[in-house]
């Protein structure tokens, strides 16, 4: 055969590499075999090709192995930045237009603010008409008639500054079910603390509570002296009985007044009418209300005989109540009510210029009883003037207080004396005199009697 034959020396190297390369081959296949995807048990003919090409296909499948996915994902090169867009160029008309933009963006912010500021300021100010937070305690004189519905009061208080919003008052009142409130006529004395619904009840019916107080009136006392008592028992104020008493007409009710003459120098027109008695009044009540009783308990008082009488004599219902007034302050009981009497009737009568001053000191101090508060000034002396028997001629202006029934009876039936003059002691005897100096004889002894009188008190 022609066949080589190998040298001794060639022999141990075949050998080596045949069993490195056995060797090698039982390693591959063992590493192949322990992998998930490593196809063991399969065919040798079937599972993929070592080598490069097999590493970057992932095998016969054609997917990547998770460690050369994960190869890829770390070598993955950063994505290039997008390049900055340039700022566009605006025309000049482009500009303007801009501009305008904005200054319209700011006008209807402005107007926005404005107007959330005036829809907040109205709303609170409505409100407050209600609440009446830090509104003013000043008192304000409301005249309203009983004819009056809701929304024409809430008109006049809008007039005297008690509320501020009228048409927001009207629809409060409405949904409160004002709407159908019956008002008394009468001069109210309201603030603007209040609220309207205060305000609205202090003008109504519904005003007084339930709760009453009796009070009783003595003779002689004037209206001051009577409004005075009503306020420190809760009646009403002196301040909406002043007003009432002043500013409203009750001559359509009671038609003794209709013919009261000079009523512009009266300070009060009423004075003398507020018959004395005993009444029983509810706390918080109207101050017309509480009047008229006063009014219609005169009224019924006054007789048809009385008119009569006084017609005879020549004297007014007016001319009776004023001497009357004066009769009731001057005497000190009934007796001495007809000797006075005489006295005012004979000076009235005489025609003599000595006696056309009446004199009589409790007319001097009927001013005194009104308060500074009320009545000041220049206005004051005139009406002291007008009322002083000693600066006066004749009868007062009004008269001075409210006379009972017996001073009434002796003005109209005087005593038929030539007394001219009287006086009196301190303790209380009556000194009657035809002429001057007997007047004056009389005030020596008036003179010792109160000199004893002192004498006796310091010796006690």
């Amino acid at each position: 055969m022609d066949n080589h034959i190998p040298s001794s020396g060639d022999q141990p190297t075949r050998k080596f590499d045949a069993v490195r390369i056995g060797k090698n081959k039982a390693d591959a296949e063992k590493t192949v075999s322990n992998r998930p995807d490593s196809g063991a048990g399969k065919p040798v003919s079937n599972r993929p090709k070592r080598g490069v090409d097999a590493d970057h296909t992932g095998g016969a499948n054609g997917k990547k192995s998770p460690k050369s996915a994960k190869s890829a994902k770390a070598v993955k090169e950063p994505k290039a930045k997008k390049p900055k867009k340039k700022r566009r160029k605006l025309t000049p008309e482009q500009k303007k237009i801009y501009r305008r933009r904005r200054i319209v963006r700011l006008v209807v912010i402005l107007i926005v603010v404005a107007a959330s500021w005036f829809v907040s300021t109205f709303v609170i100010s409505c409100m407050n008409d209600i609440i009446a937070i830090n509104r003013s305690t000043d008192k304000v004189s409301v005249s309203v008639n009983d004819g009056m519905t809701t929304d024409q009061v809430i008109d006049l208080l809008a007039e005297k500054d008690l509320i501020e919003n009228p048409d927001f008052c009207k629809l409060f009142a409405q949904i409160r079910g004002y709407d159908n409130t019956k008002y008394i006529t009468s001069v109210y004395e309201l603030q603007a603390s209040y609220g309207l619904e205060k305000l609205l009840i202090s003008m109504s019916k519904n005003a007084a509570s339930a709760e009453t107080v009796t009070l009783s009136f003595p003779e002689g006392f004037c209206m001051e002296q009577i409004f005075a008592k009503l306020e420190e028992n809760g009646v009403c104020s002196a301040a909406s009985l002043r007003a009432t008493a002043r500013e409203m007409d009750f001559s359509g009710e009671y038609p003794f007044l209709k013919n009261i003459p000079n009523k512009e120098q009266r300070f009060y027109v009423l004075e003398g009418y507020m018959y004395p008695d005993t009444y029983e009044f509810y706390l918080g009540e109207n101050a017309a209300s509480v009047i008229k009783r006063f009014l219609s308990n005169f009224e019924k008082h006054w007789t048809e005989e009385y008119s009569n009488t006084g017609a005879g004599l020549g004297l007014s219902v007016d001319d009776v109540i004023k001497i009357a007034s004066i009769i009731e302050k001057e005497a000190y009981g009934t007796k001495q009510m007809y000797q006075i009497s005489s006295v005012l009737h004979n000076r009235l009568w005489s025609g003599n210029e000595e006696f056309k001053y009446l004199q009589c000191d409790s007319t001097s101090g009927y001013i005194s009883y009104i308060p500074e508060t009320v009545l000041s000034g220049d206005l004051r002396v005139s009406y002291t003037k007008l009322y002083d028997t000693y600066q006066c001629v004749g009868l007062p202006a009004a008269p001075i207080c409210s006379p009972g029934d017996n001073a009434i009876k002796a003005a109209l039936r005087p005593e038929s004396t030539d007394y001219y003059y009287f006086r009196h002691d301190v303790n209380k005897k009556i000194y009657l005199a035809e002429t001057k100096e007997g007047h004056d004889k009389n005030g020596e002894e008036v003179f010792r009697v109160k000199a004893k009188a002192k004498e006796s008190e310091s010796a006690g």
